[in-house]
């Protein structure tokens, strides 16, 4: 995020009293710095609130991080809670105290929140309700007396980082295997198949060396063999669609139009 601008060098910046007036300073100016921060503005989060005598604190606490964040009734029907009819979101954070409910909402909505960041926000928690929480599919649990903003903010953004890049890894897989699935019968292939066919594609005139091949298929604790390679080719050419070949010269491997 490089160097904050906002907070001076100069130790008169920082207001007057004790350590902790200055901890609060200095962490209200890091919260502001996060929140300006290009990839956490990134961030949608939906709130799904339990409209219970605590809702006031909580609301009041996730406003100050996050603006204009849609709020919705844990009481409304679970196909409108976890919808994206009216606006898509990358993070979904229910606001209660009473776990037991809102596990089972969430359970009853989970496979439409598969690649959502999951949060529950509550005023207090203890042991037996936070286990309760994160084994019935929360990411995490933020308790609002005993946790800061800037603090929330860093674990809400290494969650919903950590599912982006899945997401972001599972689509450049579906577009790999829909490439392959052009040259051969995709749901067919070995892992070290696809690893070999993905190279030759990638190569200059389709054709890649023995070595780079080999090279492309061995682990840190196994390299495989000239011969263990020419049985992985042999098994792919089989797999092969009609129209396209693999074929040897020189220690090249190429894949061809028949």
């Amino acid at each position: 995020m490089g160097t904050p601008n906002s907070l001076s060098d100069n130790p008169n910046s920082l207001p007057a009293g004790d350590g902790i007036d200055e901890v609060a300073f200095i962490s209200e100016h890091l919260k502001e710095i996060f929140a300006d921060y290009d990839e956490f503005t990134k961030i949608t989060p939906r709130i799904v609130d339990c409209k219970d005598p605590e809702s006031p604190a909580r609301l009041q606490w996730i406003n100050a991080i996050f603006d204009n964040v849609k709020v919705l009734d844990l009481n409304l029907p679970g196909e409108i809670l976890v919808s994206s009819a009216t606006g898509d979101f990358d993070v979904i954070i229910f606001s209660g105290e009473d776990a037991q409910r809102i596990v089972s909402v969430l359970k009853y909505n989970a496979p439409m929140l598969a690649d959502k960041a999951k949060i529950c926000l509550c005023l207090k928690s203890d042991p037996r309700r936070r286990v309760k929480l994160l084994t019935g599919g929360f990411d995490d649990v933020i308790e609002i007396n005993r946790s800061t903003p800037i603090e929330f903010m860093s674990r809400i953004f290494t969650i919903w980082s950590r599912y982006r890049s899945n997401l972001h890894e599972r689509i450049k897989n579906v577009e790999l295997e829909s490439e392959l699935n052009k040259y051969a019968y995709v749901q067919n292939l070995k892992n070290r198949q696809k690893i070999i066919l993905t190279k030759l594609i990638n190569s200059p005139n389709f054709s890649a060396t023995t070595y780079s091949l080999i090279n492309a298929v061995s682990s840190y604790q196994e390299s495989i063999t000239i011969d263990h390679l020419r049985v992985i080719v042999s098994t792919l050419r089989k797999n092969l669609r009609p129209e396209f070949n693999i074929v040897y010269s020189d220690a090249m491997y190429r894949l061809q139009e028949n």
